[in-house]
């Protein structure tokens, strides 16, 4: 299931690359470079102390999908009821 993967992967370090470049602004006349920002920053999540919260979070989207997956298999397994109108 795709919840317990994503429960999974929250385990793990993420790296995020972010960044932002502006156009340059021309002063009218002269033609000089008013600006020109940029900028670029990494971020690191290393979730290494949470208590057991992200363990616990796989557990219970696991434990989600067997419920899910018993549900269903007991809905299917059921006989379909006849249909009043077939006489």
């Amino acid at each position: 299931s795709a919840s317990i993967g994503v429960a999974e992967a929250a385990r793990y370090p993420r790296l995020s690359l972010s960044g932002s470049i502006s156009r340059s602004v021309l002063a009218p006349g002269n033609g000089q470079v008013l600006s020109s920002p940029w900028s670029f920053g990494p971020s690191l999540s290393l979730p290494l102390f949470d208590g057991g919260a992200a363990k616990a979070s796989v557990r219970s989207a696991e434990a989600s999908y067997a419920i899910a997956l018993a549900e269903y298999q007991q809905t299917v397994s059921k006989p379909a009821s006849p249909c009043p109108m077939a006489s």
